[in-house]
């Protein structure tokens, strides 16, 4: 539909009774009333602010080839410039392109997990993002958040960015000793993921995974079988760099997101998710739960290789 003509045609805005924010609910914002996914469904497209059409898909469902272009060369910028080490979130470091930080909260709000499993703790940034979003929404939550390195221990390495030393060191802040519990090794690890396993069936509500430990072929593919069976239906497993494939010229994440969706119909790509147009990341949705546990076999400190 044409959005302001429709708006003046229909000449509601003269009638207090009905007025706009009645033809608003009546006509235009129907289309989100059975969205599924995270974002809207439909996209406001025009070059004219006052012609322009509401169209009911998402965004990154309507882009053309020379705007996806766009967003690949700001991948590849990204990536050059190492614009993740310039992230900041209430002080502290956090590698993230703003866009999913957005993503991520809203995930958070809508979900209202009881229960973050993340995989990949590093300086511990997004982490403490994710604990900060459960304090502000009073959620009685906890991020129970893996590495095999604690992040005090490394965060004076520079192994991706310089070290700010003046950032906020997210284990001392008080959202982080409320919500955050951190487990030291690795996510594969059997013994551990028995212990994350059985946090996730004690829990009282979603569960949502997001994945950042590791990002080649193998050892992706072998976290997500692993994690993607403590994701509760409705809820979100969040693989992260998934752009890495195009920018490595290999198959990496979204390579083993792939082979991962075509064994199992659990999960949908909620192409909602990124309503900007653009995430570096993959936003799975739980639909159904057909995924029995996996079998570790003895369960000792030995890693999960696919065999």
């Amino acid at each position: 539909m044409r959005l302001w003509p429709a708006l003046l045609d229909s000449g509601c805005w003269l009638h207090p009774s009905r007025g706009l924010v009645a033809w608003l609910l009546m006509g235009s914002f129907t289309v989100a009333v059975s969205n599924p996914g995270l974002g809207p469904p439909w996209t406001l497209v025009g070059e004219d602010g006052n012609a322009k059409e509401l169209v009911p898909q998402p965004l990154s469902e309507l882009l053309e080839p020379n705007e996806t272009a766009v967003v690949d060369a700001y991948d590849q910028l990204f990536e050059r410039y190492s614009m993740y080490c310039n992230g900041r979130w209430l002080g502290a470091q956090v590698l993230q392109d703003a866009q999913d930080l957005m993503y991520l909260q809203h995930l958070v709000f809508t979900v209202k997990p009881t229960l973050i499993i993340e995989t990949g703790t590093y300086k511990g940034g997004l982490t403490f993002f994710f604990s900060t979003v459960i304090e502000s929404l009073r959620l009685d939550s906890r991020v129970l958040s893996i590495d095999r390195n604690p992040p005090e221990a490394v965060f004076s390495a520079n192994w991706f960015c310089p070290v700010c030393e003046e950032c906020v060191r997210p284990w001392d802040t008080e959202s982080w000793q409320r919500h955050v519990q951190f487990l030291q090794g690795w996510a594969d690890q059997r013994d551990l993921y028995e212990v994350v396993r059985r946090e996730a069936a004690g829990a009282s509500g979603p569960v949502v995974v997001n994945l950042d430990a590791c990002h080649e072929y193998d050892c992706v593919l072998v976290e997500i079988l692993l994690y993607s069976r403590l994701v509760t239906v409705g809820s979100y497993l969040v693989v992260q760099d998934a752009k890495l494939d195009k920018l490595w010229g290999k198959p990496a994440v979204s390579a083993a997101i792939q082979t991962f969706l075509r064994s199992t119909s659990d999960f949908t790509v909620d192409r909602s998710a990124a309503f900007y147009g653009y995430s570096q990341h993959a936003y799975l949705q739980r639909v159904a739960a057909t995924l029995g546990e996996y079998d570790l076999g003895v369960v000792d400190g030995s890693r999960i290789t696919l065999s």
